[in-house]
């Protein structure tokens, strides 16, 4: 299961950023229940089932967050879904942080600094236009955001795992569900759930 910033809180609440792309076991960390959970969802068959028993399981231990925090959320969120290529600049602005401080909060709560989330979310926007739009990776590479087609290729490479002219041709199916879930635009549900 992966976890969006919200849901890493609520369940775990430690920093993002001593797991960014690693694991937790939270049966080892917090609770044996989770161990039991698991042998259970491995005894069913019944996905809608294996999904009621997981969210009764979750609700009992989520911890509420306080608006403040769903407030700075909210404004990342905003800040990385408003902007081809955000800048810190502008969240700075938004939130009325300093870079430092802003720094310290979305490594906290998103595993990584600001110019990481907006360099991923500007790859994870243009691949989703390539792979599900059928768009031409080469006119999204001379729309500006990016120095040049190498650099172009490098990011994409870099967040997705795959060279723009791979998710053209042939993006697997979970690079695909992948970028259908992250899809980022203006009919994008809040980024922020707790799934």
């Amino acid at each position: 299961m992966s976890l969006l910033p919200a849901g890493w809180l609520a369940l775990h609440g430690g920093d993002a950023d001593k797991l960014a792309d690693g694991l937790c076991d939270l049966a080892a960390e917090r609770d044996d229940g989770f161990l039991d959970l698991l042998a259970q969802l491995q005894r069913m068959e019944d996905g809608d089932a294996m999904a009621a028993l997981t969210w009764s399981f979750l609700a009992e231990r989520i911890k509420p967050l306080p608006e403040a925090t769903w407030a700075i959320l909210r404004a990342i969120d905003s800040w990385l879904i408003g902007e081809g290529s955000p800048r810190i600049e502008v969240l700075s602005e938004m939130t009325e942080l300093s870079p430092r401080q802003l720094a310290r909060i979305t490594n906290k709560l998103y595993g990584a600094p600001p110019k990481l989330l907006a360099r991923k979310y500007r790859a994870l926007r243009c691949s989703a236009r390539i792979a599900l739009d059928h768009e031409s990776w080469q006119a999204l590479c001379d729309d500006g955001s990016f120095y040049d087609q190498s650099h172009f290729i490098r990011e994409i490479k870099h967040f997705i795992g795959m060279t723009p002219h791979q998710l053209q041709t042939e993006p697997t199916a979970v690079v695909q569900l992948t970028l259908l879930r992250r899809t980022l635009g203006g009919d994008v549900a809040v980024l922020n759930r707790l799934s």
